[in-house]
């Protein structure tokens, strides 16, 4: 997102989204299916439902890792009006966000924004790391970060929080909180939304 200059608020949650929603409006909302406590259809839901809501017609793209046949109706039929599977490609959030800010906000330069470096840009002790064991596909994490160094900044954020991330889901699993422990509590596991 920093290459096309969109000014941005951050929530970490669902109700960290209705604060915002409440009193903002946006063009806007990227919102992700899994968050701790509401996840986005429940958020969703509620910021349709807030009274006195700034951002109630705003347009909601929900991100999400179910990439399956008949996910995108599935989200749709939720009253989100679009959808991203993740990872997100900078081009497909690029497109996305073309199609659904307002016209007289979208200033298109032509080629993509997002200039993609070579492997060579990243630093020895990573690339050498398959050779001791650890394993990172640093072609894909460059596509997706568009440059070394935000690569690395998503490295950095994901060793800072996954052990946090881990000891999270084990006590959702020890105290029996499915709603948090997997994707929707509410249906079995299928073919199609796993």
């Amino acid at each position: 997102m920093k290459a096309t200059q969109v000014n941005l608020d951050e929530a970490e949650s669902g109700q960290e989204a209705l604060a915002l929603t409440n009193k903002n409006v946006y063009d806007v909302i990227f919102l992700d299916h899994r968050m701790p406590g509401m996840d986005g259809v429940e958020t969703l839901a509620a910021i349709r439902a807030q009274s006195d809501g700034k951002s109630r017609q705003t347009p909601v793209i929900c991100l999400t890792a179910n990439a399956v046949s008949g996910a995108r109706e599935w989200y749709l039929d939720r009253g989100f009006n679009d959808y991203l599977t993740k990872p997100v490609t900078g081009h497909d959030l690029e497109e996305m966000l073309v199609k659904y800010l307002p016209h007289g906000k979208v200033s298109l330069t032509g080629a993509c924004t997002f200039n993609f470096e070579s492997e060579d840009s990243l630093p020895e002790w990573l690339l050498s790391s398959s050779e001791s064991g650890h394993v990172l596909d640093t072609k894909t994490g460059l596509k997706y970060c568009g440059s070394a160094a935000d690569y690395l900044e998503a490295l950095r954020l994901f060793q800072k929080s996954a052990d946090q991330k881990a000891d999270e889901i084990e006590q959702f699993f020890k105290e029996k909180d499915w709603k948090n422990f997997t994707t929707n509590p509410k249906r079995k596991p299928s073919p199609r939304f796993i």
